[in-house]
């Protein structure tokens, strides 16, 4: 894929990774977005508009059909990430497409699960900035 998420800095015990089960046929890259599809399962592919539950950035590739069935997941640190809108600094920020974020503005109370992190910069569209993400 593209734009995945770039570690600046990782927070707490080595960014706070956690183990979820992925399907062995998923292909995913390292520094993806990963959301919540079901049970402690996750995947980067989200169908269905916008992705919910956002529960943080893979650690390491995931190759097809490997025999592995768990990754570890970042969920505490600073990441480079790119916009696909505006975004203000220290404004919370929405997973908005396939690996990017936008400013969530004032719905942001309404948006379950899909809040990413605190912008550190202001930046524009396909502009990389400072994110702060501790779920």
């Amino acid at each position: 894929m593209a734009d995945e998420a770039v570690i600046i800095e990782l927070h707490g015990d080595e960014g706070n990774v956690h183990r979820y089960t992925i399907a062995d046929g998923n292909v995913e890259t390292k520094g993806a977005f990963m959301t919540l599809i079901s049970d402690n399962t996750v995947s980067g592919q989200v169908s269905g508009g916008l992705p919910q539950n956002f529960s943080g950035f893979l650690v390491e590739d995931k190759v097809a059909s490997d025999g592995a069935t768990n990754v570890g997941v970042y969920t505490n640190g600073d990441f480079d990430l790119k916009c696909s809108g505006l975004v203000k600094l220290g404004e919370s920020v929405i997973h908005s497409g396939a690996n990017l974020i936008s400013g969530a503005g004032a719905g942001a109370v309404n948006v379950s699960g899909g809040i990413v992190g605190i912008a550190r910069e202001s930046g524009t569209p396909n502009e990389t900035i400072r994110v702060s993400v501790n779920l």
